[in-house]
C-alpha cells in the first residue's frame, strides 16, 4: 500500500507528501519501538462520518466534500495531481486531503472506481510511521473487490454481499465513532470470538482471513477489500493473517448499517 498527504505549501499551492499513519502493531514481530509508537486512544475518536464514492465511467467523481478527509481506494485507480507533482493510488492505498487552504489539486478516478471517504476532525493529526510498500499479491485495479457483510443468524456468523455501499456516489454521511489502524504479524491467529461494535474493516496490505461457522465459510480479504463485521453474539468468527497485514477499522454507529 501507499499513503499520500495533500498539504498546502509555502507558496499557497498544493504539495504531495508521504503520509504517516498511527498503526498499533500487534503480534510476535512487534518491536519495542512499535509499542512506544502506539497511538493515543483519543486520536481514534477524532472522526465524524464515512461516505461512499463510485465513479463507474472514470473522471472526477461526485461526493467530494470541502472537509479534511481520508480517501481509501477500494477499486479502480485514483490520480492525484498538483501543479508540479502526480501520484497514482491503487486498491488499498490511502490519501489524506488536508490542503483546504489552497485546494489546488485534482482527483481523477479511472475504471470502476470506488472509495471510502472518511471525514476527520480538525484535531486529527497524521502521526506514527510511513509503512513500506510490500509485494503482497494485491488485487489489480480492474478486478472486482470483495465486499462482504458478516452477520449473525441462529447463533452463527454468516457472510453475504455488502448492501448499501457503492451503489453510486452518495453525499449521505454514515456516522462513525472511531478509526483505528492496525498492523498484524504474519500468521497471527484469533480463535472463535465475537465483536461488540459494528466495524467496517478495510484491508491495506497483506491478507486477512475470516472464517465463520455459517454460510460463507472462510474468505480472504486483500488490499482494497471491505467487510462490515456485525458479529456480537453466538459462536463468533476466527481470524488469520497471510503475511504482514495492515488494515483500517471504522467503528460504525448502529444507525449506519441497515438490517
Amino acid at each position: 500500500m501507499k499513503s499520500y498527504w495533500l498539504v498546502t505549501d509555502g507558496a499557497g499551492g498544493s504539495r504531495i507528501e508521504a503520509l504517516p499513519l498511527p498503526y498499533a502493531y500487534v503480534g510476535p514481530t512487534a518491536t519495542d519501538a512499535d509499542r512506544h509508537r502506539m497511538p493515543p486512544p483519543e486520536l481514534a475518536r477524532e472522526v465524524r462520518a464515512v461516505r461512499s464514492i463510485r465513479s463507474a465511467g472514470g473522471g472526477v467523481a461526485a461526493g467530494g466534500t470541502a472537509v479534511r478527509r481520508l480517501l481509501f481506494l477500494v477499486s479502480g485507480s485514483l490520480t492525484v495531481a498538483t501543479a508540479d507533482m502526480t501520484a497514482v493510488l491503487d486498491p488499498g492505498d490511502v490519501l489524506f486531503v488536508d490542503d483546504l487552504a489552497s485546494n489546488k489539486h485534482t482527483l481523477t478516478y479511472r475504471g470502476d472506481a470506488r472509495a471510502l471517504e472518511v471525514e476527520v476532525t480538525d484535531s486529527w493529526t497524521p502521526q506514527g510511521s510511513v509503512a513500506p510498500v510490500l509485494a503482497d499479491d494485491a488485487r489489480r485495479a480492474d478486478a472486482d473487490p470483495l465486499l462482504r457483510e458478516m452477520y449473525v443468524a441462529d447463533g452463527k456468523a454468516n457472510f453475504r454481499s455488502l448492501p448499501g455501499f457503492f451503489e453510486e456516489s452518495s453525499d449521505t454521511a454514515r456516522p462513525i465513532q472511531a478509526l483505528s489502524f492496525v498492523g498484524l504479524s504474519p500468521d497471527s491467529f484469533g480463535d472463535w470470538h465475537t465483536e461488540k461494535p459494528i466495524s467496517l474493516v478495510f484491508v491495506l496490505a497483506g491478507g486477512f482471513e475470516l472464517e465463520v461457522g455459517g454460510t460463507g465459510g472462510t474468505q480472504v480479504f486483500r488490499p482494497g477489500d471491505v467487510c462490515v463485521v456485525r458479529d456480537h453474539d453466538g459462536q463468533g468468527h476466527r481470524t488469520r493473517t497471510r503475511g504482514e497485514t495492515r488494515f483500517a477499522a471504522l467503528v460504525l454507529a448502529p444507525e449506519s448499517v441497515e438490517g
